[in-house]
């Protein structure tokens, strides 16, 4: 007869065996899910590659250099943003190119700044200086110097580089430029082209990965929709009203060498921010803004009192989902920019 310690080394086998059994069938069950999301995602990625083709939906236009990063130059892309697909082309200097601009001969006026001047989520016919080319006719070549993720320490790097006999024009988006004027980190990264927000996991991710079709409208589909805050515009809060102030002299000093050199062919104006004119984006930003927002005047210097002019529209001038600029609102400094180009010889 079995005594009564195999009969215990037998129930531990059995237990041991039974525990086997089911973490094999976890682990089987595991892998069946993860090869029926696995062909979900492919199937999804193949059903949008049939119905957008290869469009991405963020432009694969940026390459690093250096501490920095820029535009590739002879670019030519289409993308799907906002539920538009937009033509995205860049020049042989790294420029996004501005259609009808005269190829010499010309006097030549920069327009400098983010992706506000760059024109996210707008085609090359619909940016700011696509827009000022049209209403100045060849009279006048305007060159897009805008580069989304740039701040104003970026700014004057591109002025310095700029032919002292330009005119330009520095336009600063109210949003994010003072924060961007700390300079101690970048909130922008390139990987395999793209641009993409610094400490994400796109840092990592291949390159295969990173031209996903679904992992881009997902990206995109989670930025317009889900409602996370953003940090509120420097000098919009109560706690923020002195660092705004210091920040905004930094900048004045960082300009001051430039001015003296350049004069009445250097000017600034802003891209006024969305909240002032849509109060129901203001529940976006923390900490809260103040009640008053709209009627705050702006941290930056504004030579051509870009808010009056847009505070006179009629017509929406940002992307509905997004804070960047509608092509109305492009429209809109565009103008603007050109009412005071008129003298321009």
């Amino acid at each position: 007869m079995p005594n009564s310690e195999n009969l215990a080394t037998e129930a531990v086998k059995d237990k041991a065996n039974a525990e086997n059994i089911v973490k094999g069938r976890r682990l089987w069950s595991w892998k069946k899910f993860s090869l029926a999301i696995l062909l979900l995602a492919l199937l999804a990625e193949g059903l949008m590659r049939l119905a957008f083709g290869n469009i991405d939906f963020s432009p694969p236009i940026f390459r690093l250099d250096g501490d920095s990063y820029r535009l590739l130059p002879d670019q030519k892309t289409q993308v799907r943003q906002f539920g538009r697909t937009l033509s995205i082309s860049t020049d042989g200097d790294g420029r996004r190119i501005t259609p009808g601009a005269p190829a010499a001969g010309a006097p030549v006026l920069h327009l400098v700044g983010d992706s506000q001047v760059f024109g996210w989520g707008l085609s090359d016919q619909e940016t700011i200086a696509a827009q000022m080319q049209r209403m100045l006719g060849k009279r006048v070549r305007v060159v897009n110097d805008g580069v989304p993720g740039y701040g104003p320490l970026d700014y004057i790097k591109t002025l310095r580089a700029i032919p002292q006999r330009d005119w330009v024009v520095v336009l600063h988006t109210e949003e994010n430029d003072a924060w961007d004027a700390y300079g101690l980190f970048r909130h922008v990264n390139v990987a395999c082209g793209y641009l993409i927000s610094s400490g994400m996991e796109g840092d990592a991710l291949r390159c295969a990965l990173m031209k996903s079709l679904l992992l881009q409208a997902s990206l995109e589909a989670w930025d317009s929709f889900v409602h996370y805050d953003r940090p509120t515009p420097l000098g919009f809060d109560q706690r923020s009203v002195v660092a705004a102030t210091v920040l905004n002299a930094r900048i004045a000093n960082l300009y001051r060498e430039q001015q003296a050199k350049r004069g009445r062919h250097l000017t600034f104006t802003i891209v006024p921010w969305k909240a002032r004119f849509s109060p129901s984006w203001l529940q976006r930003y923390s900490p809260p803004p103040f009640i008053d927002a709209a009627r705050q005047p702006s941290p930056f210097e504004d030579d051509l009192d870009m808010l009056s002019y847009f505070r006179g529209a009629k017509s929406p001038l940002y992307l509905e989902t997004d804070a960047h600029l509608a092509p109305a609102g492009a429209q809109r400094v565009a103008e603007k920019l050109a009412q005071w180009a008129t003298d321009i010889q």
